[in-house]
């Protein structure tokens, strides 16, 4: 079916923020940059998944980088 090697493809990112909230940190937004410019990355718009969270509750936050600007997903 394939007249070459697979390939693996890369989806994004995902960790949490105990303590914290689901927002992208200087290191995340610098992390997501160097994966989308990385020519050996087989995906132009990686993702980012962050669960933010706390003793009493908890939050997600989805992101795509995208052009060299981080979008977060909206409901």
């Amino acid at each position: 079916f394939y007249n070459s090697e697979p390939r693996l493809i890369y989806v994004g990112e995902w960790h949490t923020h105990p303590d914290s909230l689901a927002i992208p940190s200087f290191k995340d937004k610098t992390a997501m940059k160097e994966i989308e410019a990385n020519s050996n990355v087989n995906i132009t718009s990686p993702l980012l998944l962050i669960i933010g969270f706390n003793n009493e509750n908890y939050h997600a936050g989805f992101y795509i980088q995208h052009n060299k600007v981080m979008y977060e997903y909206e409901k």
